[in-house]
């Protein structure tokens, strides 16, 4: 990284020097920074290009292709709770259970400057749906909710070490019953906008994103401290705050006067999520990462809204480890784990008076389990 900054400044007095570029390349590379250093390589001759082994300008630069399935306890462990009460009058619950997802991404380079990457994630998440009177179970309900997602966004890389990516994340999600065929559920999006700056030994990124889950909306502002002490790969962390406030209209009762209703009063929840990542260089081309989120996740997005959490029930916080295997230029492998604590949420009926109905809250875990493959052309 250190090596990086002359060669910079090596090109800003002589911008055909093959030298300079060639090794600026490979310090971007050996940076992390391989967009910048694919950006880099269009401005080489065709020579250095063969020399270092690029291919030639195509509009598609890279492929990345990933799969999960998500292992959840709700079901074993909360299917046996009394959802009707003591009185045994009326409860529900909704289960989330298993679920599993594949997506697909595509990187372009524009340009000199410009890095566009999208991709179509698709998922199938099941649930169970619990109806208890009587102490007896009436009605149990198993579903699917079909979530497809697209997501798109654009780094432009500037002088001086700043990189402006805004990003746009569309998901829509559909269920399947045992009644209704296609019933739409939600459809939402999530707008993003973030500023980095590479300095020699660290990373500062400052992001900004508004969303709208749940017929809510959501803003989070955050920043994020990358620290890499030997200024390498080698050894590496990342230390995150973001404030997640999110604005919902009250639910006022009817009125004959409509009016009355169309109040523009908001209630306003402010929460703190904070996030830490450490990661290690094991043996030549691998790394080892291991990262702990902690706060309200429900309705929270991360990774400059590539990742988003539009649950039914609130995720108290998350723990990943992640293994990358670089087997040559152009292939890279991944393999991840994450774990989830969940607080859900089920209703139970204590009288027969409809207004005495009190929400009562569950806890489950998740576990996830992906593979990725990326490809570099």
């Amino acid at each position: 990284m250190k090596a990086l900054i002359h060669f910079e400044h090596a090109l800003k007095f002589d911008s055909q020097s093959e030298f300079a570029m060639e090794y600026l390349y490979y310090s971007y590379i050996y940076s992390g920074r391989e967009t910048e250093a694919q950006l880099l390589s269009k401005k080489m001759s065709d020579t250095l290009k063969s020399k270092i082994k690029i291919p030639k300008n195509t509009i598609v630069s890279g492929v990345y292709a990933e799969g999960g399935y998500i292992i959840s306890n709700n079901e074993s462990k909360n299917q046996q709770i009394d959802f009707d009460g003591i009185a045994n009058i009326f409860g529900e619950a909704d289960l989330a259970k298993d679920k599993y997802f594949f997506n697909i991404g595509l990187q372009h380079h524009i340009g000199k400057k410009l890095s566009i990457y999208q991709f179509y994630n698709y998922m199938i998440i099941n649930q169970t749906k619990i109806m208890e009177s009587l102490n007896t179970i009436q009605h149990l309900d198993n579903y699917q909710i079909f979530q497809q997602e697209y997501y798109l966004s654009a780094a432009w890389y500037m002088k001086n070490g700043f990189k402006l990516t805004p990003a746009f994340h569309y998901s829509n999600m559909k269920s399947k019953t045992e009644s209704v065929s296609f019933d739409t559920v939600k459809n939402n999006y999530v707008a993003s906008l973030s500023l980095l700056k590479h300095f020699s030994s660290t990373n500062v990124s400052l992001f900004a994103t508004y969303s709208d889950f749940d017929e809510n909306l959501q803003i989070q502002t955050g920043l994020l401290l990358t620290i890499y002490p030997f200024s390498n790969l080698k050894f590496y962390s990342t230390s995150g705050v973001v404030s997640k406030n999110e604005f919902s209209k009250p639910i006022l009762p009817e009125t004959k006067n409509k009016k009355q209703n169309n109040t523009s009063e908001m209630f306003i929840t402010s929460d703190f999520v904070f996030y830490e990542l450490l990661g290690v260089n094991l043996y030549k081309q691998s790394w080892f990462e291991v990262s702990a989120t902690y706060g309200n996740l429900k309705n929270y997005n991360e990774l400059n809204a590539m990742v988003i959490y539009n649950t039914f029930d609130n995720i108290n916080y998350k723990i990943e480890t992640k293994l990358f295997f670089q087997l040559n230029k152009q292939l890279r492998l991944s393999l991840s784990y994450q774990y989830f604590d969940f607080t859900g949420t089920y209703s139970s009926q204590n009288s027969f008076l409809p207004e005495d109905i009190q929400t009562l809250k569950t806890n489950y875990q998740n576990h996830l389990i992906t593979g990725g493959i990326k490809w570099n052309f």
